[in-house]
């Protein structure tokens, strides 16, 4: 949105710097929360986690319909 009612281009270039911050974040965080994890996921589970993030479904949520 910032983009396309702004002209000050430091403030997009700050936008962005901002949001990629945070995915690297996000990331780092996924990331630590699986290492935590893993180690006390039974076989059948670890399966199971590797099929959803493989759909990209971590949440349960927002999933996408079949056309």
């Amino acid at each position: 949105h910032l983009a396309l009612t702004s002209n000050d281009n430091q403030a997009i270039q700050a936008k962005q710097d901002e949001v990629q911050r945070l995915m690297a974040q996000s990331v780092q965080m996924r990331t630590s929360t699986l290492r935590q994890v893993a180690p006390i996921l039974t076989p059948d589970q670890r399966e199971k986690l590797a099929q959803l993030m493989e759909r990209g479904g971590h949440h349960g949520r927002h999933r996408r319909q079949a056309s």
